[in-house]
């Protein structure tokens, strides 16, 4: 796609990042955090971020790398006037663009192609997991991105085959897995950490945000059916 955009020079690309002020922003934000890391080392891509009307920027670790323009509101009043009116465009805040990327399930509107990445269609199998008004904006987006979404990036192969059960056509899909990234501890910070928390030699670690869909409930009653199992540890 970004060949078939570019024109002279660099492509431009709008990003939305406006689920790095959320409350919690969680896992889309990290993984858009880190792409957006990425492609603005590409000599030919210039990467512009897009986010509503916020005082200041998210703190660390939820800054993000990359300037960002402003539209006028925030989330959720942002989404519910892109879902509902079809605006503000992206370009209201980057000027023209090649390409815009939405790196949550909420498409924004943009005259440019229109990628998504779309982590998961859990409302879909877990309703009960979520507030009528989130499965409300989950299926109006759904139905927005079969509508206008050039490409659908999904970061699992179950995402991937949910998005065809919903209609999704199989030549707008792309599998693209989520990167792991790594900091070795040194030894100094392994005491310490054990120190602080009181960890013992051996547990079981479970890095979440604790939430029902999330079965914290069954991994603890699973873990009590197995004689002399380690401590479970939750962080996130």
């Amino acid at each position: 796609m970004l060949r078939r955009a570019r024109q002279d020079g660099e492509v431009r690309v709008a990003y939305t990042l406006e689920q790095c002020w959320h409350r919690v922003p969680g896992g889309t934000a990290v993984a858009a955090l880190r792409v957006a890391e990425a492609m603005s080392a590409q000599r030919d891509v210039r990467l512009i971020g897009v986010a509503g009307r916020h005082r200041r920027l998210p703190p660390d670790p939820w800054t993000p790398p990359i300037p960002v323009e402003r539209l006028p509101w925030p989330a959720p009043w942002l989404y519910e006037t892109w879902l509902r009116l079809g605006w503000p465009a992206v370009e209201a805040a980057t000027g023209p663009v090649d390409v815009t990327h939405a790196t949550t399930l909420v498409p924004c509107p943009t005259r440019a192609r229109l990628v998504v990445t779309l982590h998961d269609l859990a409302w879909v199998h877990h309703p009960g997991h979520f507030t009528r008004h989130g499965v409300s904006v989950f299926e109006r987006s759904l139905a927005s991105v079969k509508r206008r979404a050039d490409v659908v990036l999904c970061s699992s192969r179950a995402t991937m085959d949910d998005c065809l059960v919903a209609g999704l056509a199989a030549d707008r899909l792309r599998l693209v897995p989520l990167g792991v990234a790594t900091d070795r501890a040194s030894h100094l910070d392994v005491a310490r950490v054990r120190r602080r928390y009181g960890l013992p030699a051996e547990y079981l670690l479970f890095v979440v945000t604790v939430e029902p869909r999330k079965n914290l409930r069954r991994l603890v009653a699973a873990r009590s059916r197995v004689p002399d199992a380690p401590p479970l540890i939750v962080v996130g």
